[in-house]
């Protein structure tokens, strides 16, 4: 279990690092919405280990919404229309052509 939640933690940082990469790093602190769907100890591992450091590296703060399966899409068609999508967005692969032609998806390469 703790071997698993060190990948996740891991995809998780990278995930968030390249979010970020395309900001100067003198600029003003950046702030990271993140919407997963983890277990608390998962959850848990992050805010203890993972986020404290990357939000110290890349002058970011990052707000974690936790999700279920059965509200995440829920979630993100209403923070969505509210004008605030999450930045970094957990998703089964059930739903990812829906999320893409709904136009809720960016490429990781293009800075937007």
């Amino acid at each position: 279990m703790i071997r698993r939640t060190g990948i996740i933690a891991a995809c998780v940082l990278c995930c968030l690092a390249v979010t970020l990469l395309g900001g100067a790093a003198d600029a003003a602190r950046t702030e990271l919405r993140v919407h997963f769907i983890l277990g608390a100890s998962a959850i848990k591992y992050l805010n203890d280990n993972v986020i404290p450091e990357f939000e110290r590296k890349f002058n970011a703060d990052v707000s974690i919404d936790m999700a279920t399966w059965n509200n995440r899409m829920e979630k993100l068609l209403i923070t969505t229309a509210g004008g605030v999508p999450p930045d970094v967005y957990m998703n089964g692969a059930e739903h990812v052509l829906e999320l893409v032609e709904m136009g809720l998806v960016a490429p990781l390469d293009k800075e937007f």
